[in-house]
């Protein structure tokens, strides 16, 4: 039968409490027997002796409150705030720059809101230059600012500016893309779009159809700074297959000003509206303007 632990009239020798052990034992636990074997020190702030297991320095958390504290108002005594001054003015003395102190006091709202950064007040004292009056670029209006080259009066003006820039900058782009078309073509170096890739399903399946009727013709040729889907060199004929991002309006705007510059250098440009073959519909809307084509050339 095991024996049962019981009470025995000793005491612990650290903090008096009773000792539940049928051994020989003198402290209570492992905690009071770890901080008894450990030397007793004074504490840094009332000079009360204590023992730790660790090594800390107070007794208490108020001690250290205490001292941390005192220390920090050392560091904000009037007799360094006076030298800190006095550095700066030797410092504005020698770089000739005027500066000002300015004092941004932040205090962030006591609720939290879910999704929000935690905000913490805090104090904080910088040095900055005077600042700068500036005339906004998109209103006019006139700021202030510690930056010299900021534009604009808010963030509001700063998008506009921003999309203002882009334009700007994408009709350089387009300007300069065509002076060096001009310049590739003037060479004899220009070869067109035939860097484009591989061909779509559409045009793979109007070359099987021109394949098995026999007709020689030319993929991808270059023309001016165009490229025709299927040329026929001997008819002067071009064959452009048009999918469904042909049926908008800008983009039929582009195609008609294309066929217009083909027709002036002699080019007859036939274009063929592409349907879904998967369907019998689409494939006999497909093969009828195949058939109108194959017309066109005999």
């Amino acid at each position: 039968m095991a024996t049962l632990l019981r009470k025995c009239k000793r005491t612990c020798q650290r903090c008096d409490g009773p000792i539940l052990s049928k051994h020989g034992r003198v402290y209570c636990g492992k905690y009071c027997a770890g901080i008894a074997i450990k030397p007793a020190i004074p504490c840094k702030e009332c000079g009360k002796d204590f023992s730790s297991k660790d090594r800390a320095v107070f007794c208490s958390r108020s001690c250290s409150g205490t001292y941390n504290g005192r220390q920090k108002d050392y560091h904000h005594a009037p007799e360094v705030k006076a030298k800190i001054s006095a550095s700066v003015q030797e410092y504005v003395r020698k770089n000739r720059r005027p500066l000002t102190m300015v004092s941004v006091s932040v205090s962030a709202p006591v609720r939290k809101v879910k999704g929000e950064r935690k905000q913490v007040k805090r104090r904080s004292s910088r040095i900055n230059a005077v600042p700068f009056v500036n005339s906004c670029e998109i209103c006019s209006e006139k700021f202030t600012t510690f930056r010299k080259k900021t534009k604009t009066c808010s963030t509001v003006c700063l998008r506009k500016l921003q999309v203002k820039n882009n334009e700007a900058n994408l009709e350089i782009r387009i300007e300069a893309g065509k002076k060096t078309i001009e310049r590739i073509m003037r060479e004899g170096k220009w070869k067109g779009w035939s860097g484009k890739g591989e061909p779509s399903y559409p045009e793979k399946f109007i070359a099987g159809l021109l394949d098995k009727a026999s007709v020689e013709y030319v993929r991808e040729h270059p023309v001016s700074r165009f490229s025709l889907d299927f040329a026929f060199m001997a008819r002067k004929v071009a064959l452009e297959v048009d999918g469904k991002q042909h049926e908008y309006p800008d983009r039929k705007a582009h195609d008609v000003a294309r066929d217009d510059l083909l027709g002036t250098m002699g080019w007859k440009v036939f274009r063929l509206k592409w349907k879904p073959v998967n369907k019998q519909e689409g494939l006999d809307k497909v093969l009828e303007q195949f058939s109108d084509f194959m017309k066109v050339l005999e």
